[in-house]
């Protein structure tokens, strides 16, 4: 049993949910398409900041982050400690 769509959200027919931040336009735009044909409901963000509100507001399957965006990414972090399916420590997090 696939546990994918777990976080789609209240109705189990809904598609999963993907969150793109990128900052570069066109590379975000791919990345929206790809998972838009792969079955997600795509969100896109083009920084740390709006990435984070709308991980607020979401029940997000999945995340593809560029972790070299021009700000900080901190925000982030917040989100992640906040529990729930899919939220997880990346190699090297402790604590």
């Amino acid at each position: 049993m696939s546990t994918v769509g777990a976080a789609a959200g209240p109705y189990p027919c809904e598609p999963p949910i993907a969150l793109v931040v990128e900052h570069d336009p066109w590379i975000r735009l791919v990345m929206c398409d790809v998972l838009a044909q792969a079955g997600f409901r795509v969100a896109s963000a083009s920084n740390g900041f709006s990435a984070l509100r709308l991980a607020q507001r979401e029940p997000l399957a999945l995340v593809l982050l560029n972790l070299v965006l021009p700000e900080p990414v901190r925000p982030l972090r917040v989100g992640r400690t906040q529990g729930g399916p899919g939220y997880g420590a990346r190699r090297g997090d402790r604590g």
